[in-house]
């Protein structure tokens, strides 16, 4: 333990995204400041293209745009190369943001198909949930368009994972393809077509369960478990302790086996009653504000909180839009 000043704040970034290393880090450095981010090893490339960087803006060798550019290729996270770079700095510290960053599904309760414009947030079908095929879970979620989406919640969150029929699956899937592929969803009436097709095929599938409590809590703890175990095996020297939940979402279950696997600290968004951490208080329930809420910090800049609010809005506004939209 050693003193702090007694309004501090902790610059935390999760995912480990392309920008970290071209605008984050280098900023990082220019102005002497550290920080935090929450890496997710199982989705982290060992390479990746070269992007450009800040040094390359102010040299006027990139644009902006450039500089976020493999943000929207195949590429979007940092590579172990560019993470390495950034430890061996100092100036970021690695952490972990679970082996895979995934949602389960939770109930047998049908709330979509996947199609082709289906919201997949940020990259790789991460807002889809993790299907098994051939009774194995499929990590990189390779998603089938027809694919039934149950309702599914963040796996830390604590509730039971759903298996869904994969022959059900298998004939939805099949479905689609036969009759037209992407092009069956130009069709204004394909989500009913779909769900009656469904509803047909449901009654002759019945290979549903939920898993075990044990299952869960060893899924858990293993994914958990592999998270550290592969930061620490990556870089050299580094005792990976602190666990930021995806979408902010843990558990009193996850917040467990977490002890059990070696954290001392868990992060979530916001915690109820909790606005700010002060000393003595839980490091298992830390809470954390949006990049937004920076600007309410004194100084030159600082905004007004219904200022902060109207940005949020305006940007989330039209995403919502184009989803109600879709739906």
């Amino acid at each position: 333990e050693k003193p702090i000043p007694e309004r501090s704040v902790v610059l935390t970034f999760d995912d480990g995204r392309a920008s970290l290393y071209s605008v984050a880090f280098p900023l990082l450095r220019r102005y002497g400041f550290q920080a935090l981010s929450f890496i997710i090893p199982g989705l982290t490339p060992e390479t990746a293209p070269a992007t450009k960087t800040y040094e390359d803006f102010v040299a006027r060798r990139a644009s902006a745009a450039d500089l976020l550019a493999r943000e929207h290729s195949t590429f979007p996270l940092c590579s172990w190369h560019e993470i390495r770079v950034m430890h061996e700095s100092g100036v970021i510290d690695f952490q972990s943001h679970t082996m895979h960053h995934h949602q389960a599904c939770i109930a047998n309760t049908l709330v979509d198909f996947f199609h082709p414009r289906f919201e997949t947030y940020f990259f790789g079908n991460i807002n889809v949930p993790v299907y098994r095929n051939h009774g194995v879970l499929d990590f990189n979620r390779r998603v089938a368009l027809g694919t039934p989406i149950y309702r599914a919640e963040p796996r830390m969150a604590g509730r039971p994972q759903f298996f869904d029929d994969e022959a059900l699956r298998e004939a939805t899937v099949k479905f689609v393809q036969e009759n037209g592929g992407a092009a069956f969803f130009e069709n204004r009436n394909w989500r009913k077509e779909l769900r009656a097709f469904y509803r047909a095929e449901r009654p002759q599938h019945s290979m549903t369960r939920f898993e075990t409590p044990v299952e869960q809590r060893e899924a858990i703890l293993s994914d958990l478990q592999q998270s550290k175990r592969a930061i620490e095996e990556r870089l050299p020297g580094k005792l990976v302790t602190q666990l930021c939940y995806p979408w902010f979402m843990g558990s009193p279950l996850a917040v467990k086996l977490a002890q059990q696997a070696g954290y001392r600290v868990n992060y979530w968004g916001i915690v109820p009653q909790r606005p700010s951490n002060r000393a003595g208080e839980s490091l298992f329930h830390v809470p954390r504000l949006e990049d937004y809420y920076i600007f309410r910090l004194p100084g030159a800049g600082r905004k007004r909180l219904a200022a902060i609010l109207k940005a949020k809005f305006q940007a989330y506004a039209p995403g919502f839009a184009q989803h109600l939209a879709q739906n």
